[in-house]
Protein backbone atom coordinates (compact mmCIF):
# COMPACT_ATOMS: atom_id res chain seq x y z
CA UNK A 1 0.00 0.00 0.00
CA UNK A 2 1.61 3.11 -0.94
CA UNK A 3 1.89 5.93 1.58
CA UNK A 4 -0.23 9.17 1.25
CA UNK A 5 1.70 12.19 -0.40
CA UNK A 6 3.19 14.59 1.15
CA UNK A 7 1.84 18.44 0.90
CA UNK A 8 4.79 21.04 0.82
CA UNK A 9 4.34 23.28 3.38
CA UNK A 10 6.03 26.63 2.46
CA UNK A 11 7.95 28.22 5.47
CA UNK A 12 6.31 30.57 7.52
CA UNK A 13 7.45 34.08 6.25
CA UNK A 14 7.27 37.60 7.59
CA UNK A 15 7.17 40.54 5.74
CA UNK A 16 9.27 43.47 7.68
CA UNK A 17 10.08 46.96 7.13
CA UNK A 18 13.55 48.32 7.44
CA UNK A 19 14.65 51.78 8.53
CA UNK A 20 18.26 52.77 9.41
CA UNK A 21 19.34 55.76 10.95
CA UNK A 22 20.05 57.91 7.24
CA UNK A 23 16.55 56.64 6.81
CA UNK A 24 15.63 58.94 9.48
CA UNK A 25 17.96 61.58 8.66
CA UNK A 26 16.91 61.58 5.17
CA UNK A 27 13.08 61.85 6.76
CA UNK A 28 13.81 65.28 8.27
CA UNK A 29 14.03 64.11 12.07
CA UNK A 30 15.53 67.05 12.98
CA UNK A 31 12.77 68.82 11.49
CA UNK A 32 10.54 66.87 13.68
CA UNK A 33 12.25 67.32 17.30
CA UNK A 34 9.05 69.19 18.73
CA UNK A 35 7.17 66.27 17.93
CA UNK A 36 9.68 64.12 19.76
CA UNK A 37 9.61 66.05 23.11
CA UNK A 38 5.48 66.33 23.04
CA UNK A 39 5.20 62.16 22.30
CA UNK A 40 7.60 61.88 24.92
CA UNK A 41 5.61 64.05 27.96
CA UNK A 42 2.43 62.49 26.42
CA UNK A 43 3.75 58.93 26.68
CA UNK A 44 5.54 59.69 30.62
CA UNK A 45 1.98 61.38 31.48
CA UNK A 46 -0.43 58.57 31.14
CA UNK A 47 -1.31 56.24 32.56
CA UNK A 48 -3.04 53.87 29.69
CA UNK A 49 -2.93 49.74 30.37
CA UNK A 50 -0.47 47.92 29.08
CA UNK A 51 2.96 46.26 30.09
CA UNK A 52 6.49 47.39 30.08
CA UNK A 53 9.78 45.51 31.46
CA UNK A 54 13.46 45.96 31.31
CA UNK A 55 16.28 43.26 31.61
CA UNK A 56 19.86 44.40 31.75
CA UNK A 57 23.00 41.99 31.82
CA UNK A 58 25.83 44.42 32.79
CA UNK A 59 28.81 42.61 34.38
CA UNK A 60 30.88 44.54 36.87
CA UNK A 61 33.95 46.42 35.63
CA UNK A 62 36.00 43.79 37.15
CA UNK A 63 33.93 40.40 35.68
CA UNK A 64 34.28 42.88 31.81
CA UNK A 65 37.85 43.32 31.99
CA UNK A 66 38.06 39.66 32.84
CA UNK A 67 35.69 38.76 30.13
CA UNK A 68 37.36 41.14 27.41
CA UNK A 69 41.01 39.86 28.50
CA UNK A 70 42.22 42.87 29.16
CA UNK A 71 45.49 43.85 29.95
CA UNK A 72 46.40 44.90 33.60
CA UNK A 73 47.88 48.34 31.41
CA UNK A 74 44.45 48.79 29.96
CA UNK A 75 42.50 48.63 33.37
CA UNK A 76 45.09 51.12 34.67
CA UNK A 77 44.12 53.37 32.08
CA UNK A 78 40.40 53.19 32.29
CA UNK A 79 40.29 53.85 35.98
CA UNK A 80 37.21 55.56 37.30
CA UNK A 81 35.74 54.59 34.23
CA UNK A 82 32.47 52.65 34.14
CA UNK A 83 33.26 50.42 31.16
CA UNK A 84 28.75 50.50 31.07
CA UNK A 85 29.31 47.10 29.55
CA UNK A 86 25.95 45.69 28.90
CA UNK A 87 23.04 43.83 26.67
CA UNK A 88 19.88 46.07 27.99
CA UNK A 89 16.39 45.21 26.76
CA UNK A 90 13.46 47.47 27.41
CA UNK A 91 10.08 45.56 26.17
CA UNK A 92 6.29 46.93 26.04
CA UNK A 93 3.00 45.86 24.58
CA UNK A 94 -0.56 47.93 24.84
CA UNK A 95 -3.54 47.37 22.50
CA UNK A 96 -1.40 50.42 20.36
CA UNK A 97 2.05 49.14 19.80
CA UNK A 98 4.37 45.94 21.02
CA UNK A 99 8.12 45.64 20.44
CA UNK A 100 11.34 46.27 21.92
CA UNK A 101 14.81 48.56 22.36
CA UNK A 102 17.99 46.44 22.21
CA UNK A 103 21.16 48.44 23.30
CA UNK A 104 24.72 46.86 23.34
CA UNK A 105 26.82 49.50 25.09
CA UNK A 106 30.62 49.49 25.94
CA UNK A 107 32.47 52.77 26.81
CA UNK A 108 35.61 50.98 25.71
CA UNK A 109 34.51 51.48 22.28
CA UNK A 110 35.41 55.05 22.16
CA UNK A 111 39.25 54.12 21.76
CA UNK A 112 38.19 52.58 18.56
CA UNK A 113 36.42 54.88 17.18
CA UNK A 114 33.41 53.67 17.30
CA UNK A 115 29.81 55.17 19.42
CA UNK A 116 29.38 53.48 23.43
CA UNK A 117 25.81 52.24 22.60
CA UNK A 118 24.24 50.92 19.33
CA UNK A 119 20.36 50.68 19.92
CA UNK A 120 18.40 48.15 17.87
CA UNK A 121 14.29 48.39 17.60
CA UNK A 122 11.68 45.44 17.05
CA UNK A 123 8.26 46.14 16.53
CA UNK A 124 5.63 43.94 16.20
CA UNK A 125 1.94 43.81 15.79
CA UNK A 126 -0.23 44.17 19.13
CA UNK A 127 -2.78 41.42 17.54
CA UNK A 128 -1.31 39.12 15.89
CA UNK A 129 2.85 39.54 17.92
CA UNK A 130 4.47 38.90 14.43
CA UNK A 131 7.31 41.41 13.71
CA UNK A 132 6.76 44.26 11.48
CA UNK A 133 9.58 46.55 11.50
CA UNK A 134 13.33 46.77 12.46
CA UNK A 135 14.35 50.46 13.17
CA UNK A 136 18.31 50.93 13.58
CA UNK A 137 18.70 54.08 15.26
CA UNK A 138 21.07 55.00 18.42
CA UNK A 139 20.18 58.87 17.60
CA UNK A 140 16.39 57.95 18.58
CA UNK A 141 17.31 56.24 21.45
CA UNK A 142 19.66 59.11 22.64
CA UNK A 143 16.72 62.04 21.59
CA UNK A 144 14.37 59.82 23.90
CA UNK A 145 16.48 60.25 26.70
CA UNK A 146 17.42 63.53 25.99
CA UNK A 147 13.80 65.14 25.81
CA UNK A 148 13.83 64.06 29.16
CA UNK A 149 15.56 66.97 30.41
CA UNK A 150 14.28 69.13 27.74
CA UNK A 151 10.45 68.31 29.92
CA UNK A 152 12.26 68.90 32.82
CA UNK A 153 13.37 72.50 31.48
CA UNK A 154 10.06 73.43 30.54
CA UNK A 155 8.59 72.33 33.78
CA UNK A 156 11.40 74.78 35.60
CA UNK A 157 11.92 77.81 33.35
CA UNK A 158 15.66 77.46 33.74
CA UNK A 159 17.91 79.85 31.38
CA UNK A 160 21.33 78.84 32.85
CA UNK A 161 21.75 74.93 31.95
CA UNK A 162 25.07 72.76 33.05
CA UNK A 163 25.36 69.49 31.21
CA UNK A 164 27.92 67.24 32.53
CA UNK A 165 29.11 64.58 29.78
CA UNK A 166 29.99 65.34 26.41
CA UNK A 167 29.13 62.14 24.58
CA UNK A 168 26.02 60.94 22.52
CA UNK A 169 23.37 61.79 24.87
CA UNK A 170 25.04 65.40 25.36
CA UNK A 171 25.55 66.50 22.64
CA UNK A 172 22.28 65.33 21.39
CA UNK A 173 20.39 67.19 24.36
CA UNK A 174 22.46 70.34 23.20
CA UNK A 175 21.76 70.06 19.41
CA UNK A 176 17.97 69.30 20.55
CA UNK A 177 17.26 72.90 22.32
CA UNK A 178 18.67 74.32 19.21
CA UNK A 179 15.76 72.90 17.33
CA UNK A 180 13.05 73.02 19.37
CA UNK A 181 10.10 75.72 18.84
CA UNK A 182 9.51 78.48 21.76
CA UNK A 183 11.99 80.09 23.96
CA UNK A 184 14.99 77.78 25.50
CA UNK A 185 17.49 78.45 27.75
CA UNK A 186 19.58 81.26 27.29
CA UNK A 187 23.20 79.42 28.35
CA UNK A 188 24.15 75.90 28.08
CA UNK A 189 27.69 74.88 29.75
CA UNK A 190 28.88 71.24 28.57
CA UNK A 191 31.90 69.60 30.65
CA UNK A 192 33.73 66.87 30.31
CA UNK A 193 37.19 66.15 31.57
CA UNK A 194 37.88 64.61 28.55
CA UNK A 195 36.49 67.41 26.15
CA UNK A 196 37.26 68.18 22.79
CA UNK A 197 35.59 71.31 22.27
CA UNK A 198 35.85 71.79 18.51
CA UNK A 199 34.36 68.57 18.19
CA UNK A 200 31.48 69.19 20.21
CA UNK A 201 30.51 72.41 19.33
CA UNK A 202 30.71 71.29 15.58
CA UNK A 203 28.66 67.87 16.44
CA UNK A 204 25.93 70.96 18.41
CA UNK A 205 26.35 73.10 15.11
CA UNK A 206 24.98 76.78 15.52
CA UNK A 207 22.84 77.40 18.40
CA UNK A 208 20.20 80.07 19.90
CA UNK A 209 21.89 79.73 23.02
CA UNK A 210 25.16 80.73 24.32
CA UNK A 211 27.16 77.49 24.26
CA UNK A 212 30.56 77.75 26.32
CA UNK A 213 32.59 74.30 26.76
CA UNK A 214 34.69 73.75 29.81
CA UNK A 215 36.83 70.68 31.69
CA UNK A 216 35.93 72.25 34.89
CA UNK A 217 32.80 71.19 36.06
CA UNK A 218 33.02 73.31 39.12
CA UNK A 219 33.00 76.05 36.35
CA UNK A 220 30.11 74.40 34.76
CA UNK A 221 27.52 74.23 37.58
CA UNK A 222 27.89 76.75 39.57
CA UNK A 223 25.09 79.59 39.12
CA UNK A 224 23.13 77.03 37.09
CA UNK A 225 19.52 76.72 36.62
CA UNK A 226 19.20 72.99 35.70
CA UNK A 227 22.23 70.47 36.19
CA UNK A 228 22.08 67.63 33.84
CA UNK A 229 24.96 64.47 34.47
CA UNK A 230 24.65 61.96 31.26
CA UNK A 231 28.21 60.43 32.22
CA UNK A 232 29.24 57.01 32.38
CA UNK A 233 31.07 57.44 36.05
CA UNK A 234 31.01 55.16 38.65
CA UNK A 235 30.90 57.94 41.42
CA UNK A 236 29.29 61.37 41.61
CA UNK A 237 30.53 63.91 39.14
CA UNK A 238 30.08 67.08 41.16
CA UNK A 239 30.14 68.99 44.61
CA UNK A 240 26.31 70.12 46.66
CA UNK A 241 28.61 73.05 47.40
CA UNK A 242 28.47 73.95 43.83
CA UNK A 243 24.93 73.79 43.69
CA UNK A 244 22.47 77.28 43.89
CA UNK A 245 19.57 76.09 46.73
CA UNK A 246 16.98 75.91 44.10
CA UNK A 247 18.63 73.50 41.40
CA UNK A 248 16.67 71.31 39.40
CA UNK A 249 19.21 67.96 38.63
CA UNK A 250 18.47 65.47 36.22
CA UNK A 251 20.43 62.64 36.23
CA UNK A 252 20.10 60.63 33.19
CA UNK A 253 23.42 57.83 33.56
CA UNK A 254 24.31 56.31 36.56
CA UNK A 255 25.40 57.01 40.09
CA UNK A 256 26.01 60.93 39.58
CA UNK A 257 24.85 62.81 42.41
CA UNK A 258 26.10 62.70 45.90
CA UNK A 259 23.88 60.93 48.06
CA UNK A 260 24.25 64.13 51.01
CA UNK A 261 21.96 65.99 47.53
CA UNK A 262 19.75 63.15 47.16
CA UNK A 263 19.18 62.96 51.23
CA UNK A 264 18.55 66.70 50.80
CA UNK A 265 15.73 66.52 48.04
CA UNK A 266 13.94 63.18 50.36
CA UNK A 267 14.14 65.63 53.06
CA UNK A 268 13.46 69.28 51.80
CA UNK A 269 12.45 69.13 48.62
CA UNK A 270 11.59 67.09 45.45
CA UNK A 271 12.06 63.12 44.20
CA UNK A 272 10.91 62.32 40.98
CA UNK A 273 11.23 59.53 38.79
CA UNK A 274 9.88 58.19 35.34
CA UNK A 275 9.57 54.55 36.96
CA UNK A 276 10.68 54.46 40.74
CA UNK A 277 9.90 50.45 40.73
CA UNK A 278 12.19 50.00 37.46
CA UNK A 279 15.17 52.87 39.36
CA UNK A 280 15.34 50.36 41.93
CA UNK A 281 15.53 47.19 40.09
CA UNK A 282 18.35 48.60 38.08
CA UNK A 283 20.39 49.47 40.86
CA UNK A 284 23.12 51.53 39.89
CA UNK A 285 21.58 54.96 39.87
CA UNK A 286 22.14 57.99 42.20
CA UNK A 287 18.45 57.46 43.91
CA UNK A 288 18.50 53.75 43.97
CA UNK A 289 22.08 53.70 45.80
CA UNK A 290 20.27 56.09 48.40
CA UNK A 291 17.59 54.04 48.88
CA UNK A 292 19.37 50.89 49.20
CA UNK A 293 21.29 52.36 51.63
CA UNK A 294 18.67 53.85 54.01
CA UNK A 295 18.15 51.89 57.53
CA UNK A 296 15.10 51.29 57.92
CA UNK A 297 13.59 51.46 54.46
CA UNK A 298 12.30 54.69 53.42
CA UNK A 299 8.46 55.72 54.31
CA UNK A 300 6.39 58.34 53.37
CA UNK A 301 8.54 60.05 51.37
CA UNK A 302 6.29 61.10 48.41
CA UNK A 303 8.12 60.46 44.74
CA UNK A 304 6.65 62.01 41.71
CA UNK A 305 6.52 61.24 38.58
CA UNK A 306 5.74 62.50 35.22
CA UNK A 307 2.18 62.64 35.34
CA UNK A 308 2.17 65.26 38.62
CA UNK A 309 -0.26 68.52 37.71
CA UNK A 310 1.91 70.70 40.54
CA UNK A 311 5.05 71.43 39.19
CA UNK A 312 4.91 74.56 40.28
CA UNK A 313 4.44 73.75 44.21
CA UNK A 314 7.53 71.18 44.08
CA UNK A 315 9.99 72.46 47.08
CA UNK A 316 13.43 72.97 45.29
CA UNK A 317 15.86 71.54 45.07
CA UNK A 318 14.66 68.60 42.93
CA UNK A 319 16.02 65.47 42.03
CA UNK A 320 15.04 64.17 38.63
CA UNK A 321 15.94 60.69 37.74
CA UNK A 322 14.87 58.86 34.78
CA UNK A 323 15.74 55.29 33.98
CA UNK A 324 13.78 55.00 30.80
CA UNK A 325 10.57 53.53 30.27
CA UNK A 326 10.38 50.88 27.65
CA UNK A 327 7.05 52.16 26.44
CA UNK A 328 8.05 55.53 25.96
CA UNK A 329 11.03 53.17 23.21
CA UNK A 330 8.62 51.57 21.52
CA UNK A 331 6.03 54.53 21.09
CA UNK A 332 9.02 56.39 19.65
CA UNK A 333 10.20 53.93 17.51
CA UNK A 334 6.51 52.95 15.97
CA UNK A 335 6.18 56.85 15.53
CA UNK A 336 9.66 56.89 13.58
CA UNK A 337 9.05 54.23 11.29
CA UNK A 338 5.40 56.37 10.45
CA UNK A 339 7.95 59.41 9.87
CA UNK A 340 10.19 57.23 7.22
CA UNK A 341 7.62 55.41 5.88
CA UNK A 342 5.54 59.28 4.87
CA UNK A 343 8.51 60.45 3.65
CA UNK A 344 9.18 57.04 1.07
CA UNK A 345 12.34 55.79 2.69
CA UNK A 346 12.91 52.38 4.22
CA UNK A 347 13.06 49.13 2.76
CA UNK A 348 10.55 45.86 2.92
CA UNK A 349 11.94 42.61 2.95
CA UNK A 350 10.46 39.24 3.63
CA UNK A 351 12.48 36.94 5.94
Amino acid sequence: MNSPARTAVPGDRVPLVLVSETDLLDSGLWDHTSEIVLLTERTLRSRSQGWRGKAVLAPSNEQTAELLQLSPEARHGHLGLDFDYKLNVLAALSREAAGFKAVGANALNRSLGLSRACALYVLYDPATMRPTALVRSTLLSSLRTAAYACIVRERCRAQAVAILGSGDIARTLARLWAHLDGPGPREVRICSPHLRAAAVTAAIGPTPYRLVTTRSPEDAVKGADLLVTATTAATPVFSGSWLNDDIVHVNLGGHEAPLAFVEQCARGGTLIADDLAGTLRRGVQSLAVWWAGQDPAPTGIPVHDFTTDSWDTLERPWHVNCVGRADLDVALAQWALSLAQHAGHGQSITL
